[in-house]
């Protein structure tokens, strides 16, 4: 897996586990769902790097791991790349909200 950077980031999944489910809205405590995917750093018993996370309750969750939806592998990547997008642009306003000292929902 040359070129592709593993990590942990514990805070991280801390934050996405506090976010409802991103698939269902189901509320949180969500569970944190790394991407399937080579290309995010996923290989054979070893998670993609904690960046590629996504918020799912359990049973999504579960649905996107067995691939209970029966999408083709494309579908399966743009899928998890709009859910990541939307995740990581709700960080991103989360943290800015505190930078800021102002509320907003999330």
């Amino acid at each position: 897996m040359a070129g592709v950077e593993v990590n942990r980031d514990s805070k991280r999944l801390d934050v996405i586990r506090s976010l409802s489910c991103c698939q269902c809205g189901a509320s949180p405590r969500s569970e944190a769902a790394h991407s399937n995917f080579g290309i995010h750093g996923k290989g054979k018993a070893l998670k993609a790097c904690d960046k590629y996370t996504i918020p799912l309750c359990r049973s999504c969750h579960a649905r996107l791991d067995q691939n209970l939806s029966q999408q083709t592998r494309q579908q399966q990547l743009d899928w998890f790349t709009e859910k990541l997008d939307s995740t990581n642009e709700t960080l991103k306003r989360a943290e800015d909200a505190v930078i800021h000292n102002y509320p907003e929902s999330f």
